[in-house]
């Protein structure tokens, strides 16, 4: 009405008559309702969990979902469980970290062992999460698949075919399913069973892995290489490494360091650093120089000392996150408990990469001479 008395509308909206016998219901006082403020212990722990790790800021993106508990407020209660028991606050959140890391670790395995029977049993469902509902939604997708490929479907087919899998095989919630899609880890191996529910669908992971295979089944043949020997004679964990290296920002001096200290650590070098084909099949001299390159990258501290002081490990949460961004796989070990790293050997490029090629450098130098 104002509107058409000021001359904005020229005209009246074919509604107006309508508004004007039927005018919205007014209520002159809404009833107020008294807020009661409560004090969540643990919500503080949750906030700086989520300033603390960047991967967890995605949980305040969708608020939908907040009644199924996203892993920041498991870490944050668990942490807040632990001050209760006498544990300071850092020591409670490293605590708090390594049971969220086992959880999700748990889950992972679960994942693999779903895999693991279909693989058994000739792609065959386990009965544990297999019920005719779900058989039958499976097969009118499989069906689908045969007249059209996967590729060339919509991406809200492809988009359901994984919601399927996600939360009716795995019974994953949405908080679970945002967050392990963007873990590595999570991902190929989820690729490995939606091939086996749907085996319409190319593992294209597995054809890619394939074609790598082979090239480098060819570059190892022409140079004469032991592929099973492109190992370490133990695995490397981070939290083994982070020793020494805070050993040696102490005193990178390792001619100060006790004899049996510094036995462990070329120990560990060899055990955990090394690979055994360059071990095997090179005169002593070069192994030397190649394990001295292994220490200097490792632990620059060792060729700058003066730097010492300078250089830091992240904590391993914020190493997760160095290691997720840059593709490289990583997981807890059920056995030894520590975090597990498979392509340790990008870590002194992505922690320290001014140190580790100035390193290469002089190793390569040393070698033309």
């Amino acid at each position: 009405m104002l509107q058409l008395k000021t001359g904005y509308l020229k005209e009246e909206p074919k509604i107006y008559q309508f508004m004007r016998r039927n005018p919205p219901f007014v209520v002159d006082k809404l009833p107020m309702t008294k807020i009661h403020k409560r004090d969540i212990p643990y919500l503080k722990y949750y906030d700086k969990a989520v300033k603390r790790n960047p991967l967890y800021a995605d949980e305040k993106v969708y608020p939908a979902f907040w009644y199924q508990e996203p892993q920041a407020l498991t870490l944050a209660k668990k942490q807040y469980e632990l001050i209760r028991s006498g544990l300071d606050e850092d020591a409670a959140y490293l605590k708090a970290v390594d049971h969220v890391n086992i959880i999700e670790n748990e889950s992972y395995l679960a994942l693999r062992e779903i895999f693991d029977i279909m693989q058994q049993q000739g792609a065959q469902l386990p009965t544990t999460v297999s019920d005719q509902d779900l058989s039958d939604t499976i097969a009118k997708w499989r069906q689908k698949l045969k007249d059209t490929p996967y590729l060339t479907m919509d991406l809200a087919d492809r988009g359901e075919i994984d919601f399927i899998i996600q939360t009716k095989i795995l019974k994953w919630n949405e908080v679970d399913r945002e967050r392990r899609m963007k873990d590595p880890i999570f991902v190929m191996q989820f690729q490995k069973l939606r091939h086996a529910v749907f085996p319409e669908i190319l593992d294209m992971n597995e054809a890619k892995l394939a074609r790598h295979e082979k090239v480098k089944r060819d570059i190892m043949r022409l140079f004469g290489v032991n592929k099973d020997n492109i190992r370490t004679n133990k695995p490397f964990f981070y939290e083994d490494y982070e020793f020494y290296f805070t050993r040696l920002v102490k005193q990178p001096l390792l001619s100060r360091w006790s004899e049996s200290d510094r036995s462990n650590f070329s120990k560990w070098i060899v055990d955990s650093l090394a690979i055994v084909e360059v071990l095997e099949k090179n005169p002593t001299s070069f192994i030397q120089r190649y394990l001295d390159l292994l220490r200097g990258q490792f632990f620059p501290m060792v060729t700058f000392p003066d730097k010492a002081k300078s250089f830091r490990l992240p904590s391993i949460q914020e190493f997760r996150e160095v290691l997720y961004k840059n593709d490289v796989g990583y997981r807890v070990d059920s056995e030894f408990g520590k975090l597990y790293v498979r392509r340790f050997y990008r870590i002194p490029l992505l922690l320290f990469p001014n140190e580790t090629i100035t390193s290469s450098v002089l190793f390569n130098r040393a070698r033309t001479k």
